[in-house]
């Protein structure tokens, strides 16, 4: 008796085991998601869709929550953009998608994150999420919203469909991480060169009478604003992808014109704080815009103080003529270095278009009649 009692015990734990697991399986096939713009910016207001299907819009720091069949699911955000996001469900598992909102017209470009599972931020997310109230659409809504919707939606997903091949994903494309920071790059005080900037222009010289330093600054950081930006509208732009080289090349082609704070601009300051160095004021021509001109001047220069430049230090009198091409070389330099070292997979034509401009421009200046007559050009105008 004791033994069949053992042995029924047994058999029943064994059909109670199969039984929980055979519940397991069949049970709730459904995944929870929760769609949250933790790093808001703004309250524009973004709306959310599961494949075909709207579920519900979120701004400001709000958190969505929506459930969903467990399996490979497509979510996607709308802005000024559309961002899409496949993601493969685990039944009855939570995930996180944070929301990235990035610089556009109206409402600003949208990102989808998923947030890996586990990891210090996923948990820091939900345990913010579980404090706070969740925004949940009703039946009702989302189905008046699908039939408002319903052309735009198609035509999303059709487009998507066509230029699935381009279209960037979590799987496929460019990943998160070859976007890098666009770092902007300004010594503020460049000590003691601003000693003469002071003393020539008073405290409006930190601005108006830059160092070497500060002025290949400024032309190396408006360059990484212009690669990266467009790097960034690649992902977002399918005519963008399909013609980014020659976009980037006529890009940096019109920054290569005379305008101010850009190379042309940072080779007349190299000129210039050749000048300061020594006490001399002197004014960058390309702050006047001079895009028709073919010769850009640093002006506002005596006789007198050059002829005193060449009597105090006539190495910098040589140096005065040679350092706007010095600071083209440094420039391409510094661009191809911070590219390097970034790993950037943005491109720049700026360093080739102002090395091939500094070779060209002292082929020519050497070529005797042409600098003659330049001069006699200058000298009668």
């Amino acid at each position: 008796m004791k033994i069949y009692f053992l042995i029924s015990f047994f058999i029943f734990s064994i059909l109670s085991l199969n039984a929980q697991d055979s519940v397991k399986v069949s049970g709730n096939k459904k995944a929870t998601v929760y769609i949250i713009r933790s790093r808001t910016s703004g309250l524009h207001i973004f709306n959310f869709y599961n494949n075909n299907k709207f579920i519900g819009k979120i701004g400001g720091s709000k958190q969505l929550f929506y459930k969903c069949e467990a399996g490979k699911q497509l979510f996607w955000a709308v802005a000024d953009n559309k961002y899409f996001l496949d993601i493969k469900l685990e039944p009855n598992e939570i995930y996180i998608i944070d929301v990235h909102k990035k610089e556009g017209v109206l409402k600003g470009n949208v990102e989808l994150e998923l947030v890996p599972k586990g990891s210090d931020y996923y948990n820091y997310l939900l345990d913010f999420i579980l404090k706070h109230k969740s925004l949940q659409f009703t039946e009702d809504e989302i189905r008046d919203q699908n039939t408002l919707q319903k052309d735009f939606i198609q035509q999303s997903l059709s487009s998507r469909e066509k230029e699935k091949k381009n279209i960037i994903s979590t799987e496929k494309g460019i990943e998160r991480d070859t976007l890098q920071p666009i770092v902007l790059d300004y010594p503020f005080l460049d000590y003691p060169f601003l000693n003469k900037s002071i003393n020539l222009s008073g405290l409006k010289g930190m601005f108006t009478d830059p160092s070497m330093s500060q002025s290949i600054n400024i032309s190396v950081s408006l360059n990484n604003y212009k690669r990266e930006s467009l790097f960034r509208l690649k992902e977002q732009s399918p005519f963008v992808r399909k013609n980014y080289s020659t976009i980037v090349c006529i890009a940096d082609f019109i920054t290569f014109l005379p305008i101010p704070l850009t190379s042309g601009w940072m080779h007349e300051e190299f000129h210039r704080a050749v000048l300061a160095k020594h006490g001399i004021g002197s004014y960058n021509d390309m702050n006047d815009l001079p895009i028709t001109k073919t010769l850009v001047n640093v002006s506002h220069i005596t006789d007198e103080n050059l002829s005193r430049l060449k009597n105090e230090s006539p190495q910098d009198m040589i140096r005065l003529s040679e350092a706007g091409i010095e600071g083209q070389y440094l420039m391409s330099n510094k661009i191809n270095n911070e590219a390097f070292f970034s790993n950037t997979k943005s491109i720049s034509f700026t360093p080739l278009f102002s090395n091939l401009n500094s070779l060209l421009y002292v082929l020519i200046c050497s070529n005797k009649s042409y600098s003659d007559k330049i001069i006699d050009q200058e000298t009668n105008s």
